[in-house]
Formats: C-alpha cells, structure tokens, sequence
C-alpha cells in the first residue's frame, strides 16, 4: 500500500514538472537560462522534490503504520470486550436460572408454610374446643364435689343422730332395767362365780332393735354416692371415718362396755 502511494506521487512529480518545463520553454530569459544551467538546475529541484515526497510519504507511511496499530489494539480491545460481555451474558443467564430455581423453592416453602397455617389453625381449633370441653368438665365435677360433700356431710349428720338416739334408747332401757330388777337377787355364774344381773335377759331382747337400727344406717351407705374424678384418696378417708363412725362398730364398743359394766 505504501508503494503504490509512492508510485502515485512520483507519477505526479513528474507531471508537474512536464507543465513547467513547457510552459516557460516559450520565454527566452528561460531560453538562456536553461540552455546554460537547465541540465543542473533541473537534477537538483527534482532530487529536492522528490526527497521531500519521500519523506512525506514515509511520515505518511509512519502514520498509518500507527494508525493500524491503533486498529488492531482497538480491535483487540473490543474483541476482549465481546469476551467479557459474552461471560457476563452466560453469568446472567446462570444468574436467571439460579433465580428461577430459588422462585421455585421459595413458592415451595410458601406453599408448605401455609399448609402448616392451616394445619396449626385446625389443631388451635381443636384445643380451643377441648379447653372448652375441659372447663366443662371442671365445672361438673366441682358441682358433683359439692354435692358430695353435701350429700356426705348430711349422711354423717344423719349417722349421728341415729347414734345419739341409739345411745339414749340404751341409756333409757338400762336404767328401765335397773330400776325394774330387785336388790337382792343376784345370780352367780357357774363357770366363774361373779354376779351376773337378771336384767341381762333384757338386754339381750334389745338386740334385735339395735340390729335394726343398724341395717337402717348400712342402708345409708357412702359408696352409693357418685364421687367425681381425682378424689379417690377423698373417698377413701371418707369412707375410712365412715367405717369408724359405723353402728356396727359403735354397737361392739357398747357391747363391750356393756360386758365390762356386768
């Protein structure tokens, strides 16, 4: 290319010349000047020119021979360009993928979480209502607890009235019978030779009242009542003192002070 550039300014040298040289030929200071001088003078203005075309040419040689550096490094610079936004292109699209798996998850998750939401509601629901249920149930056993506790203090009421006047019923007979008896008949035991009271016969004949009496309070028994849930150690000392507190036992007591007072 730097050549043919060459090739075209020398061919233009050499025209420019040719005009001059035909255009003064018809002047004749020209005439004489170029009949003495026109060989030299002429081979030194062409050599001048055409070192200065030369150099002209090689800056203008210089100049492009930069000028395509500069393209080439632009060239290559841009081609780096292309490169980096071709990785930057494939990173996004990663980039996409990766956010469209984590938008995938994510409606997962959310869907999970609001099945759990429902599922937590229900069993909320669920617990309120057997909270509900419950306090219910509280509420019943403390009215069966009080009636309970009515019921049995009435029944022991009941025990001791019947015991009260059981007592006085035997009090009266044995003073009935101490006042009835004479003084001076006593009967000996044959086995062990004490004194043993006529009145004992009478005794004796009280009985079957006294077992009246207490069928009537075995009737009245405290394990008839319905005793709510969780008072079992309750019902089982109510029933011990019940026990304690039975004609029965009360009746050996009597009994028993009874032999003793014979």
């Amino acid at each position: 290319m730097a050549n043919d550039l060459l090739h075209d300014l020398c061919e233009n040298v050499k025209g420019t010349n040719e005009t001059s040289n035909m255009q003064n030929f018809g002047n004749p200071q020209y005439r004489r000047q170029s009949h003495s001088f026109g060989t030299k003078s002429h081979s030194k203005n062409f050599e001048d020119e055409l070192n200065e075309n030369v150099t002209l040419l090689r800056e203008k040689v210089y100049l492009m021979r930069q000028e395509q550096q500069k393209m080439a490094i632009l060239h290559s610079f841009l081609r780096y360009k292309k490169h980096q936004l071709d990785e930057y292109a494939h990173k996004l699209d990663d980039k996409k993928l990766e956010l469209a798996n984590w938008e995938f998850t994510l409606n997962a998750v959310h869907k999970k979480l609001k099945d759990k939401e429902y599922w937590l509601e229900a069993k909320w629901e669920i617990l309120k209502n057997r909270e509900q249920q419950i306090e219910e149930r509280e509420k019943q056993l403390k009215k069966s607890e009080n009636v309970f506790y009515r019921d049995y203090n009435n029944h022991y009421r009941e025990q001791e009235i019947l015991l009260k006047k059981l007592q006085e019923q035997r009090d009266i007979k044995k003073e009935l019978n101490y006042a009835e008896k004479p003084k001076d008949k006593v009967c000996g035991n044959s086995e062990f030779g004490e004194p043993n009271p006529e009145g004992e016969q009478d005794n004796i004949a009280t009985k079957p009242e006294l077992n009246n009496f207490s069928e009537k309070l075995q009737n009245l028994k405290l394990h008839d009542i319905k005793m709510p849930l969780g008072y079992n150690e309750n019902r089982s000392h109510f029933i011990h003192r019940y026990e304690h507190s039975s004609p029965e036992s009360s009746q050996q007591g009597h009994y028993k002070s009874d032999d003793s007072s014979t």
